[in-house]
Parts: structure tokens; C-alpha cells; sequence
């Protein structure tokens, strides 16, 4: 078996990401890959909401969001124009509002990392989770 995927390009804005999540759900159900939809969903809300607030400075910037399911690995990706990778902070205090998101990533998911695109100076944060019984 190969890989399904599927793209989306979204506004920077808070706004997109519900709807990027409301995306991810509608194609786990259709790639009945389920079980991992929480986790998933609370990962690329963490990427997408570091990519609205950080990578993305103009309103003409998109946001890119890519689905890819291989035999039970779920991959999930979100582009941006910011070159710079986001790193895990580990001076947040408890009391902070912000700053967990690739703390999270990092503890939950499978394997993460940053891609670097020249010479259009995006890049890609992704991570993948598994996906046990899922059908591509």
C-alpha cells in the first residue's frame, strides 16, 4: 500500500484553526483512522496556531495543512513563510498562558521535525503518530 494525502490552504488567522481541525476529523472518519483523532486534532491545533501567530505576517500569507496517512503512520503537516524553526521552550513557568505547544508536540507524537524550503524560504513542522487499523 501507498500513501493517501490530502492539502489544504487556509487564512492566517484564529479562525482557521477549528477548521483545520474540523478538516483533519472529516478525513480521519472517511480514512477510519479514529483512534488517534484526539491527539492529532490538540497536535495540529498547537502547529497551526504557532503558524498563524508567528509564521505568517502578511494577510495574503496561506497556511499550509497536509494529511498523509501510510499503513498506520498518520503524518500531519503545516507550512508557513517563516523560515525560522520553533523550538521547545523549557523556561515556561506554570502560571503562563502560552509556550507549551512544542513541548506537547514533542511528548505526544511519534516522531516530529522542521523542513526547510529554498528558495521560497517556507518551511514545514510536521509529526507523525500511529494509526493502528487505519485503511489508506
Amino acid at each position: 500500500m501507498g500513501e493517501n494525502s490530502v492539502e489544504w490552504h487556509f487564512s492566517p488567522h484564529a479562525e482557521s484553526v477549528p477548521l483545520a481541525r474540523q478538516a483533519l476529523h472529516k478525513q480521519l472518519d472517511q480514512w477510519r483512522a479514529t483512534n488517534q483523532a484526539d491527539t492529532a486534532a490538540l497536535l495540529l491545533s498547537e502547529l497551526a496556531s504557532n503558524a498563524y501567530r508567528y509564521g505568517a505576517s502578511r494577510p495574503t500569507d496561506l497556511i499550509g495543512v497536509r494529511f498523509a496517512l501510510r499503513p498506520a503512520v498518520l503524518r500531519v503537516e503545516v507550512s508557513d513563510p517563516n523560515p525560522h524553526a520553533p523550538g521547545i521552550r523549557s523556561n515556561v513557568r506554570s502560571d503562563d498562558e502560552s509556550g507549551r505547544g512544542m513541548l506537547l508536540v514533542s511528548a505526544l507524537a511519534d516522531d516530529w521535525g522542521v523542513e526547510h524550503h529554498t528558495p521560497t524560504h517556507r518551511k514545514t513542522v510536521w509529526f507523525e503518530i500511529q494509526a493502528p487499523g487505519a485503511s489508506c
